[in-house]
């Protein structure tokens, strides 16, 4: 149980982050695209392989692997998709060089 918790406060914390990195690049009025684009894949990388670490854990390391690579997937394209989502929300609409 005690991995489960760990996995879902890291994903809490993965997703979370894009709002003070967004409201923080509000301020420097810089182009946020290489931050997104970057923080997302190291982000879903970072997510995925903690739910992959925890499924190993809690099944076995074949179930584990299957389920956690399509998790790691995912978790790239939503944690991208959020990210311009809060940006865009912030009114961040910088993405030149993205």
């Amino acid at each position: 149980m005690k991995e489960i918790r760990t996995s879902s406060l890291h994903s809490l914390f993965v997703f979370g982050l894009p709002i003070i990195i967004t409201a923080i690049y509000t301020k420097v009025e810089n182009s946020i695209g290489p931050v997104v684009f970057v923080y997302s894949i190291v982000g879903g990388i970072l997510f995925g392989l903690t739910w992959i670490k925890t499924l190993i854990k809690k099944l076995n390391r074949v179930v584990g692997l299957i389920i956690g690579i399509p998790i790691m997937i995912v978790g790239i394209v939503l944690l991208f998709n959020f990210f311009i989502w809060v940006s865009w929300i912030m009114g961040e609409m910088d993405y030149s060089l993205l």
